[in-house]
C-alpha cells in the first residue's frame, strides 16, 4: 500500500475511505480512537463530551443514519448552587441589582472602548466582548478549570463557532428577565438513539485493510520502516499521522534536537472522567443536556446527563458524565480527584452520597489540545520536518489544532485528494 495510516480514529477513516491504496494501523481493538463508547451499568459514556451539530453533507453521510436521534439543546449554567441559562452574559436575572448593574455598565465600556482594539489573546477577546467584570468573575475561572492555562496564554485561532458574541439587547434582556429568542452555538444536535456515540460509525469496513492491535513503537523515516508491539515491522512509501505529536516524535528515531524541543512545549489537557449513575427519586434534574460549573471550590468543568443525549428512559436511573481537566505538566492524583469530585457532583446535585448507585473513573490522557501563544509556532517546525519526510498529519492530535469531529473527519478526506 502507498499509504500507511497511523491511527483508525476519524480523521484516519477520513484518509481511509477516500483512498482505496491505503491500510490503518490502530492499536486498539476497535477503531474509532476517541469516538469509542463504554458500556457502564446498562449506559454507554463517551470519552469526553461528544455530539453532533455539523451541516457538514459529507460527514452526514458517513454517519449511521438509521440510529440518529435528534435534541434540541438545553444548556444551563451552575455558580454558587443556582442553576441558570447558557449563555452566562445574556442571564444575568438571577444576581443582586448592585452586580447586574456592574456587569451591564462593564459590558458598555467594552463595546465603546475595544471597538478597534487588535485582541492580542484569549482575555483579549473576553474584555472585548463580555466587558472586564464578567470576563474576570466567570470566563476567568472557566478557562482555569477546562483549559488550566491563563486566559493571557492563550491564543484567539481556536474560537470561532465556539463561543458567542452578545449584543446590549441580549444582555440588558437577560438581566431583567425579558424572554428572548434562546441563543446557544448550536440550538439542536444529533446523537444515536442507542448506544454511545460510537455508534455513529457502527458500519460495514474493509477489514482487509484495517490492522489492529498494532500499536507503532518505532518509526525509521531514513530506513522507511516502521516498527510494532507485536513485533510486526512494515516498509513504507507515506505516513498519514493521527497519533498525538508528542507521540510520534517520541517513536521516531534521530529526530533534530530542535523538533524534540519543540514537541516538549505542547501542551495538552488530560480528562478525568467520573461516569456516575444516581437514584432517579433521589435527583430532580431532568431537561438538562448538559450544564457548565463556574465554582473555584470544585474541579468539576462540564457534566452531561446521558438520558437527555439518547431516547432510552430509565425509570429508576439517571447517568451523569462528569470532566474534571489536568494539564499534561501538572502532578496530581486521579483517585484523589475522583473522590473530591464525587463529593462536589452531591454538592452540586443537592442529593447524599447514598443516591450513587455506583460510579467509575475513566482516565483519557489526550482530551483536548491546548492553543497557547507557541502553539503554531510549534506545530509548524515539527510538521515542517515531517512533511518533508513524506508523513503528514491529520485530525485533532496529528495536526495538534482544537477542532470538532466532523472536521477531524473532514481533514482526513481533504489530505487524501490532496496526495492523490
Amino acid at each position: 500500500m502507498k499509504f500507511t495510516i497511523i491511527g483508525g480514529g476519524l480523521s484516519g477513516l477520513g484518509f481511509f475511505l477516500t483512498e482505496e491504496n491505503s491500510q490503518i494501523y490502530e492499536m486498539s481493538a476497535k477503531i474509532g480512537g476517541h469516538a469509542k463508547s463504554r458500556k457502564f451499568k446498562d449506559y454507554y459514556f463517551d470519552e469526553g463530551a461528544h455530539i453532533n451539530h455539523s451541516k457538514n453533507k459529507l460527514w452526514l453521510d458517513f454517519i449511521n443514519k438509521d440510529n440518529i436521534n435528534t435534541r434540541k439543546s438545553e444548556v444551563r449554567n451552575f455558580h454558587k448552587g443556582i442553576f441558570f441559562g447558557y449563555p452566562i452574559q445574556s442571564h444575568l436575572g438571577h444576581l443582586k441589582n448592585i452586580d447586574k448593574v456592574r456587569y451591564i455598565n462593564s459590558f458598555i465600556i467594552s463595546q465603546v472602548a475595544n471597538a478597534k482594539v487588535e485582541l492580542k489573546n484569549y482575555r483579549d477577546w473576553c474584555i472585548a466582548h463580555y466587558g472586564i467584570e464578567l470576563s474576570q468573575d466567570y470566563y476567568r475561572v472557566f478557562t482555569k478549570k477546562y483549559w488550566r492555562t491563563s486566559m493571557e496564554n492563550l491564543s484567539v485561532d481556536w474560537l470561532k463557532g465556539r463561543l458567542i458574541k452578545s449584543d446590549f439587547r441580549d444582555v440588558l434582556n437577560g438581566a431583567f428577565e425579558i424572554k428572548s429568542k434562546d441563543k446557544s452555538v448550536f440550538s439542536y444536535f444529533k446523537y444515536p438513539k442507542k448506544g454511545g456515540f460510537e455508534n455513529f460509525f457502527d458500519k460495514e469496513y474493509d477489514y482487509n485493510r484495517i490492522n489492529l492491535n498494532h500499536k507503532v513503537t518505532s518509526i525509521d523515516l531514513n530506513n522507511r520502516i516502521i516498527e510494532f508491539n507485536n513485533e510486526h515491522t512494515e516498509s513504507f512509501d507515506t505516513i498519514i499521522n493521527s497519533m498525538p505529536l508528542p507521540e510520534l516524535v517520541k517513536i521516531t528515531k534521530n529526530v533534530p534536537s530542535e523538533v524534540a524541543k519543540a514537541a516538549e512545549e505542547l501542551l495538552f489537557t488530560s480528562l478525568i472522567q467520573l461516569n456516575v449513575v444516581v437514584n432517579r427519586d433521589m435527583c430532580d434534574i431532568t431537561d438538562t443536556t448538559w450544564f457548565y460549573v463556574y465554582d473555584e471550590t470544585t474541579d468539576i468543568a462540564r457534566v452531561s446527563i446521558i438520558d437527555n443525549l439518547t431516547s432510552i428512559n430509565n425509570k429508576d436511573t439517571i447517568a451523569f458524565q462528569v470532566e474534571i481537566f489536568r494539564r499534561n505538566d501538572e502532578d496530581y492524583n486521579v483517585n484523589e480527584i475522583s473522590i473530591k469530585g464525587i463529593r462536589d457532583l452531591c454538592q452540586i446535585l443537592k442529593i447524599n452520597e447514598d443516591a450513587i448507585l455506583d460510579y467509575e473513573t475513566m482516565f483519557i490522557k489526550y482530551a483536548y489540545v491546548i492553543s497557547d501563544m507557541r502553539r503554531a509556532i510549534n506545530v509548524k517546525l515539527i510538521e515542517d520536518y515531517y512533511e518533508s519526510n513524506k508523513v503528514f498529519g491529520v485530525g485533532l492530535y496529528g495536526r495538534w489544532n482544537y477542532v470538532w469531529s466532523d472536521v477531524a473527519f473532514q481533514s482526513g478526506v481533504d489530505m487524501a485528494k490532496k496526495l492523490q
